[in-house]
């Protein structure tokens, strides 16, 4: 009966919707017919009728429209415009549910007395020296410190170096002539790769800038820049540009390999938080 009450009316009535017909009470209908008769609309499917069984009005929208992207949705295309006419039917459903979620995220959290039992096992480790120190506000000199120090100390790290020979501060490398030997030791302030495939270095030391290029036909050591991260300390050996450094070998900071390693007779583990990139801006 309520099939064909719609139908008299000159709606056209989906498929998914037969069923829900069937159930629906006669008030229940009526309730959602004197609303669907407001509206512009040809074909009735199980989507609408969800809807305004809600009790929820229908927003003004344009129904030629939403009625061709249902027919996408149909023939296996396009169903991002058919989802998106239904967000904006849904929406004060939408609406509702993430109010009620927000008044629970607002709610005062009740913290319980939890009562931490001591350990069954001791745990026979010993810190022997921990670097806690009490937070406070940082300004930018505590930063510039903080990389002049680390610059300082991963320096002298690699002129250990046998490889490392003949470092001059970037600074003077002004004063080198164009195909001249240059070595430098400085912090990887930017890093950029090029439209031909070349990687090129802003390197900066206390002295000043110069830009590195590392070509792709070096092979292995246009394979080693690929691992170069910025704010890394590195030394760089090549031939100097107009204002540029041609790259020939890079040396990271490290244990040499002639070197002797020194053993502590106790079994030692140290523990090491990895520098975390800060942004610039």
């Amino acid at each position: 009966m309520n099939i064909k009450n719609f139908l008299e009316k000159g709606f056209l009535i989906s498929p998914d919707a037969i069923k829900i017909l069937k159930d629906e009470e006669n008030n229940n209908i009526q309730h959602i017919n004197k609303k669907i008769l407001k509206e512009n609309l040809v074909v009735l499917n199980k989507d609408i009728f969800n809807i305004l069984n809600n009790g929820r009005d229908i927003i003004s929208i344009n129904w030629r429209e939403f009625e061709r992207s249902k027919t996408l949705v149909e023939k296996g295309k396009n169903n991002k415009i058919y989802h998106t006419f239904l967000d904006l039917l849904n929406y004060e459903e939408k609406k509702e549910k993430l109010n009620k979620i927000l008044e629970e995220v607002q709610k005062p959290e009740q913290i319980k007395n939890i009562s931490i039992e001591k350990p069954l096992i001791t745990p026979s480790v010993v810190v022997l020296k921990s670097y806690n120190k009490e937070p406070k506000k940082r300004e930018v000199g505590h930063f510039v410190k903080h990389f002049k120090v680390r610059y300082d100390k991963i320096k002298k790290i690699l002129l250990i170096h046998q490889s490392v020979q003949d470092i001059i501060s970037i600074g003077k490398t002004k004063l080198k002539q164009e195909k001249e030997q240059t070595s430098i030791i400085g912090l990887v302030e930017n890093k950029v790769i090029t439209k031909n495939g070349n990687v090129i270095l802003t390197i900066e030391d206390p002295t000043g800038q110069i830009k590195v290029l590392i070509s792709k036909n070096k092979g292995d050591l246009f394979e080693t820049s690929k691992d170069i991260v910025l704010d890394e300390v590195i030394c760089i050996k090549g031939v100097m540009g107009k204002d540029i450094l041609f790259a020939q070998k890079i040396t990271f900071p490290g244990i040499p390999l002639n070197r002797e390693l020194k053993k502590s007779p106790d079994e030692i583990y140290a523990f090491q938080v990895s520098l975390c990139k800060l942004p610039n801006h």
